[in-house]
């Protein structure tokens, strides 16, 4: 029981010393292209661009946070 926790509790310092890792840089990344069409098109399309984002990001994160609650809930069940 006692080497599931501490197995529990390094991987989620790996994680989150991998996520602490990561530079900013790359999640700048895009397509020079891309960028240059967005900059170029109206409020109007702007406006739809940063909803459509939105809409993409809303169920990743909401399935992502499920996942994460799921996993801590069993870890905490377990004790």
């Amino acid at each position: 029981m006692k080497e599931h926790r501490l197995t529990s509790r390094i991987f989620y310092c790996f994680v989150l010393g991998f996520a602490v890792a990561i530079p900013s840089s790359a999640f700048a990344q895009s397509c020079a292209m891309c960028y240059r069409s967005a900059a170029q098109s109206g409020p109007a399309a702007t406006r739809a661009l940063a909803q459509g984002i939105l809409v993409l990001l809303i169920p990743t994160l909401t399935f992502f946070v499920g996942v994460l609650v799921f996993a801590i809930r069993r870890a905490n069940s377990s004790e």
